[in-house]
């Protein structure tokens, strides 16, 4: 068995992270994968605020456009969630003036000044919110590149907080190719979160 391989479809050794390769504007694929991953987080949070879906979406298509624009400018200061800050701020920005256009109601001003500063409890929120989400779909998209094995020696071990020697057993595998997998999976999950979330 070539257990622990990553599929061929995929170039495992890439050191430059999702967010690097969309700054360089050349990487079209970099981008389609930056806007897939983002848009249904930034859809969730426009409607929390009382837009209507065809509106959120025009809002967010304006946060893409503002984050073609500027992130080849993007300098990370290397602070944890710098970029999911950024990306808050233009959020926020975007709202703002979607909102002053209907004259909003003081409630949506407070609450946008809220969102806006990141020791409120609603910034921690969106981090928080931004944090699970991101893992979840990039847990979806590395999934796709071990072989069943691998992935489900990782599943157990590490989402699901099973031991080592267990994990072995079931599925009928030595604990180090456990440990292995466990290993392979957590660099490719580094490689994919690094900028995103920055303490992954």
């Amino acid at each position: 068995m070539n257990f622990g391989n990553e599929k061929h479809d995929y170039v495992a050794d890439t050191p430059v992270s999702l967010l690097e390769r969309a700054a360089e504007g050349s990487d079209s694929l970099a981008w389609s994968n930056l806007c897939r991953l983002y848009h249904p987080l930034l859809v969730r949070w426009t409607n929390q605020y009382g837009v209507q879906h065809t509106d959120a979406e025009d809002i967010v298509q304006q946060v893409f456009v503002a984050l073609v624009r500027e992130l080849p400018k993007f300098e990370h200061n290397k602070r944890t969630g710098a970029f999911r800050r950024w990306l808050r701020q233009i959020l926020v920005y975007r709202l703002k003036a979607f909102w002053s256009k209907r004259k909003a109601t003081i409630e949506i001003d407070s609450q946008m000044q809220e969102l806006a500063d990141e020791r409120s409890e609603l910034s921690r929120q969106f981090d928080a919110e931004h944090d699970e989400f991101v893992m979840q779909q990039l847990l979806r998209r590395v999934s796709s590149r071990f072989d069943e094995v691998t992935w489900s020696a990782f599943r157990l071990n590490v989402l699901d907080g099973k031991q080592a020697n267990s994990v072995a057993e079931q599925l009928g595998i030595s604990v180090a190719s456990v440990y292995a997998a466990k290993s392979r999976i957590m660099k490719a999950l580094r490689r994919e979160a690094q900028g995103l979330i920055e303490d992954a």
